[in-house]
């Protein structure tokens, strides 16, 4: 394994351990998989089809999957882990009015600069409900967050 691929794999598992963390389903599909967080039905991050390697299926397929496997949330989403392929299918989903973005994970290879001891310690993601709360509404004001934590 080359050292890209060590890297690439280390960002999927960081991804997919917060998938295990938050999400109270995560189920195998026939190309990757779907996850969903059910006491978060707004949050997308949590509650999407990941693709994990070419489907090689139509767009209408795929969002066939996508329709059942996200049903009664008011929104769907993949995150494709194999850019090639998203690449291919990012016109068709456009064609259907679908939003299309590329997400790049960043990794620092060189150790941080020297800084205070902080104690960090993981909670689990419910520990710090109120405090996403906060923050949401430093940042968004105008809305309430409780529909979407």
């Amino acid at each position: 394994m080359s050292t890209t691929d060590d890297v690439e794999a280390r960002a999927r598992a960081w991804r997919h351990g917060a998938h295990t963390a938050v999400c109270d389903v995560i189920e195998p599909w026939a190309h990757g998989t779907i996850v969903r967080a059910t006491r978060h039905p707004t949050y997308y991050d949590f509650n999407l089809v990941r693709v994990e390697e070419d489907p090689a299926m139509s767009i209408e397929a795929l969002v066939a999957v996508a329709d059942e496997a996200l049903a009664g949330l008011e929104h769907r989403r993949f995150d494709f882990e194999v850019v090639a392929a998203a690449d291919a299918l990012r016109p068709g989903f456009e064609a259907l009015g679908w939003k299309t973005l590329r997400l790049v994970w960043m990794h620092q290879e060189s150790p941080p600069p020297p800084g205070p001891d902080i104690a960090v310690r993981e909670v689990p993601y419910d520990a710090v409900h109120e405090l996403r709360l906060a923050w949401y509404g430093a940042d968004f004001p105008d809305q309430s967050a409780l529909s979407c934590f």
